[in-house]
């Protein structure tokens, strides 16, 4: 009733992701599990490393303890920490800072905490018989798995366990304290310990929810954004416009849209346009080209943003290919809707960046994003228009028709090419052949120089 509708989504969707109990809390997606204990190694790493040195510290105190207090036995505490925790403990600030030993790490933690634990209870009860010092020691060594050096919750809960019954059973075998303070002692141990197995447990279970939460929010982002540039955005809180030397810009338009969706249901138009460009979307993501934005009808993709690369022109006319193809196949299928469309491609300079600080776009700005869309608007129905900068470029791998200088807004004429298709020495049997994906490697790799060597 208190809560809110969104709150209560949130805790659906948490609770439909998440399984176990107090000692067996994971995600029951594989994938998403790796990705947290990841996330949950880093997330707390500087806590990790301060309760390693923390402990550190405080088996220094142990001794300097022994050594004030119970000089005879100090050679077997400093033995025992000298030769059992020391060692552990460099082992876990080396191992810390490692991705790839995140799981090793977790259970070397796991066993220091239980040595640790053990060899100061025996210290403290047997060896000492100091029955303060030593509840103490076993409240500080709980502490310290659940909070200090952050052992996952199920690690967490078997190692201070062990130790807790361990010392339980000392107290009761040792003989040296009466009914009364017996009982008073395991009952603070085991409080002490139920409390922080519980509170251990809203620890790491508020953490997975930061974590979902930030997952989606992530997802959403790189969905709006590129990665990179997305990237960036979590990291700094901000991104400045980049200047990009070379990016190939491809608008596309339905010819006629207007008349032909008159008298058709806007949902449906709007379910054949959402079937358009999510194909046109997966073509960009398999050809290495950058979504941009939709205009109604239109639609408008770059390649070589924001990471340049020295494919970009001939990944924007495969796509483009792709594009007019599917149109074509999409127009005998669907009866009583013929749309066709326009492609221009250009090939120059942008510059590039984020705009909005609530509602992020990913956009281009510059005179070769304009003159892409001259091309478009100049082009043939059911064809693909390129200018001259693209053509240069790419006419070592396509055939092109040319169209010569046709004039567009503000009075100006650009030469003009019809892409017709790949070259045919590049089509094999089965679609693009060898000699095909050879060249474009040695391309992408920058061993052959495009519009020079090709």
């Amino acid at each position: 009733m208190w809560l809110r509708g969104k709150e209560v989504a949130k805790m659906e969707l948490y609770a439909n992701t998440v399984s176990g109990g107090f000692t067996n809390l994971h995600f029951k997606d594989k994938e998403k599990e790796k990705q947290f204990v990841l996330f949950n190694h880093f997330y707390n790493i500087d806590a990790n490393r301060r309760g390693l040195i923390l402990s550190f510290g405080i088996w220094a105190l142990l001794i300097l303890y022994a050594f004030l207090f119970y000089r005879y036995a100090l050679l077997s505490v400093s033995l025992s920490i000298i030769l059992i925790d020391y060692p552990f403990f460099i082992a876990l600030l080396i191992l810390l800072p490692r991705p790839n030993l995140v799981e090793l790490y977790q259970w070397l933690c796991a066993i220091c905490n239980v040595c640790a634990g053990i060899v100061g209870i025996v210290l403290n009860f047997l060896v000492l018989r100091d029955a303060l010092a030593g509840t103490v020691y076993l409240v500080g060594i709980q502490l310290a798995a659940f909070f200090f050096i952050r052992i996952r919750h199920t690690l967490a809960v078997f190692a201070s366990l062990a130790y807790t019954a361990i010392c339980q059973l000392i107290v009761i075998l040792c003989g040296f304290f009466d009914a009364k303070y017996l009982f008073v002692l395991s009952w603070a141990m085991w409080t002490f310990e139920l409390i922080f197995i519980v509170a251990g447990y809203a620890l790491e279970t508020a953490t997975r929810k930061y974590f979902s939460e930030q997952k989606a929010r992530d997802e959403l982002l790189a969905g709006i954004l590129p990665l990179s540039i997305a990237e960036e955005l979590k990291s700094k809180g901000s991104t400045k416009p980049v200047r990009i030397e070379s990016a190939t810009i491809l608008f596309s338009d339905f010819v006629h849209f207007t008349s032909a969706t008159k008298g058709i249901e806007p949902i449906s138009v709007i379910a054949l346009l959402n079937g358009y460009f999510t194909a046109f979307d997966s073509m960009t993501q398999k050809h290495n080209l950058e979504r941009l934005k939709t205009i109604g009808d239109g639609y408008m993709c770059a390649g070589g943003i924001p990471d340049n690369n020295n494919t970009h022109p001939i990944d924007a006319c495969l796509m483009a290919l792709e594009m007019l193809k599917y149109v074509k196949d999409q127009m005998q299928n669907i009866e009583g809707i013929a749309w066709n469309i326009r492609i221009g491609i250009n090939t120059g300079s942008v510059t590039a960046g984020i705009i909005g600080s609530s509602k992020f776009s990913y956009d281009i700005w510059g005179e070769a994003v304009n003159i892409a869309s001259r091309h478009e608007s100049s082009g043939i129905e059911g064809s693909i228009n390129v200018s001259k900068a693209t053509y240069l470029l790419t006419k070592g791998f396509f055939d092109f028709k040319p169209r010569g200088q046709i004039e567009i807004k503000g009075g100006e004429k650009l030469d003009m090419y019809e892409l017709m298709g790949i070259k045919e020495k590049y089509i094999g049997v089965d679609g693009l052949n060898k000699e095909y994906h050879d060249t474009y490697e040695k391309l992408a790799k920058g061993e052959l120089l495009l519009g020079y060597d090709v």
